[in-house]
């Protein structure tokens, strides 16, 4: 008995959490308030962010805060306050540095309700913006009528045009390149509108294909039963245990995001020669990945394959250590993979979210280790010579390449959804000339990143996160244009129908070379 009046009791207080917050997310914040929060986002700003003037001087910065502060003078609601902070923020130019929005929660009960329900109308298409017009990628929907290539004129009567003047400035790419908003907005700007208005069950689309215009309306689906299984495809518990544990194994190994449903990382050979392999990665965020590498790498040599294509476009990035252990496997020479990374200070580190997440075990065995996790970053920071303050990793080291290590040709497919870790290894086989590129200019800089470690920050008044950039993360190949990305050897461009025809561009110009080079 007491166990269900501590679970009830439990219950009611998360019940009283979500309705005071979605109340405080609904409410006119004072501007004194707002003032307030401003003044806390630009202090953690300045005290934590790593190299928080490479793209803007700190005069300007600071500048920009000020002018903004001077304009709040009114009430206004946590989303207005929201869509005026992110673009101050954002002329910092670093992508990783962001402006989480306020946005209604959801009780269990609702939550449990939503997911009876299905797939969301945003959910069963894909989008892809192209020359300034947004067109359907993937029709997952029951409405087999929506044609790939189809053009998105308008969203519950407002038009794509202006949702795009509008959300476009909520984030931002890595300096000065437009690919990675543009490349972003397909897949941002649902999330944006469902922010801005709410969990859509149904939404109207006004669509334009071969010079027809007409609306279609996609509604919540609901998700298929469940089939029973017969006696005859019952299976034992013992083989069962089997099945669980081998697809437990191939999902660390290959990644597996349940999200999108797809594995991050691939391997196959795609000549009838038996010449070219295709590594595709879609992160590097995911899996065991010493694994994957070293078993593909193995069978590059063995099979004597002459060209490797890397597939790194929407690749969003992650672990600095995977594309270092990568690397190790594509340099014909000794290497250092990364410069020195600058922090803030010799404390700022601290700030990283080390209790965040896990269960209670997990917190208590933190706990246990954080004197020590405490005093290895602090030893681990040291003052430069010009007075920066500089983490020194195993990235940061002289390394050999693998004795496995691929001495065949490199392509490398990028686009504007290349960023952060796939951008890092990007530079350097650039810079080293190790790899042909093809595609768009990468959306993260030739030159580096702030990213690392990114706690969040709240802003307690408006509910807005703001989340920063601990460690500036420098390739050892530079280029002398600051703020811009790789650019490709051979630049591609996709229309409207390449998406029609579900044409490659990149891959069929990369076996093109290929051929042209045997």
């Amino acid at each position: 008995m007491k166990r269900i009046l501590f679970a009830a009791a439990v219950l009611l207080a998360s019940c009283g959490s979500t309705q005071q917050y979605n109340a405080k997310i609904s409410t006119d914040i004072q501007p004194n308030e707002l003032k307030a929060d401003v003044k806390k986002a630009y202090r953690n700003l300045k005290k934590y962010q790593a190299d928080l003037d490479w793209y803007i001087s700190e005069s300007d910065f600071k500048f920009k805060i000020d002018s903004f502060t001077n304009t709040l003078s009114k009430p206004m609601k946590p989303y207005e306050f929201y869509t005026q902070l992110a673009p101050v923020v954002n002329s910092i130019r670093q992508g990783h540095l962001s402006v989480v929005p306020p946005r209604k929660r959801l009780s269990k009960v609702e939550t449990k309700i939503l997911n009876s329900k299905g797939k969301g109308p945003f959910s069963q298409l894909e989008f892809q913006w192209l020359d300034g017009k947004l067109f359907v990628t993937k029709n997952a929907s029951k409405d087999s009528t929506i044609a790939i290539g189809t053009r998105v004129l308008a969203i519950n009567k407002e038009s794509v045009t202006d949702l795009y003047a509008k959300y476009s400035r909520l984030y931002t790419s890595d300096g000065y390149n437009r690919t990675f908003i543009d490349e972003r907005f397909g897949n941002l700007f649902s999330t944006y509108y469902t922010v801005e208005h709410g969990l859509q069950d149904s939404v109207t689309y006004t669509l334009s294909f071969r010079d027809s215009v007409f609306q279609k309306v996609l509604i919540r689906e609901a998700k298929a039963a469940k089939e029973e299984k017969t006696t005859e495809t019952k299976i034992s518990n013992k083989e069962r245990k089997k099945e669980l544990k081998e697809k437990h194994r191939k999902n660390r190994y290959y990644g597996y995001n349940p999200v999108t449903e797809t594995y991050n990382r691939s391997f196959s050979i795609v000549t009838t020669d038996s010449t070219t392999a295709v590594m595709k990665i879609r992160g590097f965020s995911i899996g065991k990945y010493e694994d994957f590498y070293k078993d593909a790498f193995i069978a590059l040599k063995q099979k004597k394959i002459k060209n490797l294509i890397i597939d790194l476009r929407d690749n969003p990035g992650g672990r600095l250590s995977e594309i270092g252990y990568l690397y190790s496997y594509l340099s014909k020479e000794p290497y250092v993979f990364c410069d020195r990374t600058e922090v803030a200070g010799k404390t700022s580190l601290f700030k990283a979210d080390y209790f965040k997440g896990g269960n209670l075990l997990r917190k208590t065995l933190a706990l246990i280790g954080a004197p020590f996790y405490y005093t290895y970053n602090f030893f681990k920071v040291r003052k430069g010579s010009d007075g920066k303050y500089y983490y020194r990793g195993p990235e940061h080291k002289k390394r050999k390449p693998r004795a496995t290590a691929f001495d065949g040709t490199v392509y490398v497919l990028i686009n504007g959804g290349s960023f952060s870790a796939s951008c890092i290894i990007s530079s350097n086989l650039k810079g080293s000339k190790r790899a042909v590129f093809i595609g768009q200019e990468t959306g993260g800089a030739y030159n580096g990143t702030v990213a690392g470690r990114m706690p969040l920050v709240r802003l307690k008044n408006s509910e807005i996160y703001l989340r920063l950039g601990l460690m500036k993360i420098v390739p050892t190949c530079k280029t002398a244009e600051e703020g811009r990305g790789i650019f490709p050897d051979y630049e591609t461009k996709i229309t409207v129908d390449d998406l029609i025809a579900k044409r490659d561009v990149e891959m069929e110009k990369a076996l093109e070379l290929i051929k042209l080079n045997k």
